[in-house]
């Protein structure tokens, strides 16, 4: 994917994201205001609908979005010289080569 095709579909899903937080955020108050005011359990009944709103950001926070954020950062060539000698398929080797 080309940069003039990613930046404005991560801008969109950061305004999304933005979105859903604002009004998971304005729920919140309100159930605080409802516990604040004497009635909890009206304060948990309306702070559930923000399980919704977190699931779906987490959603937008998938695999994809973050390919293409990852698309747009710079490659590195090498590896760093840290984790140059490293065996990603060995790990327990990797403790006894450092």
């Amino acid at each position: 994917m080309d940069r003039a095709t990613i930046e404005p579909a991560i801008r969109s899903v950061l305004t999304e994201i933005h979105s859903k937080l604002n009004a998971a955020a304005r729920i919140a108050k309100a159930a605080e205001a409802c516990a604040l005011a004497g009635s909890v359990v009206e304060g948990v009944t309306v702070s559930m609908d923000i399980e919704q709103l977190i699931y779906e950001v987490g959603r937008l926070g998938s695999c994809q979005w973050r390919h293409m954020m990852l698309s747009l950062t710079p490659r590195r060539t090498r590896w760093p010289r840290a984790n140059r000698n490293q065996n990603p398929q060995r790990p327990h080797a990797n403790r006894l080569a450092g």
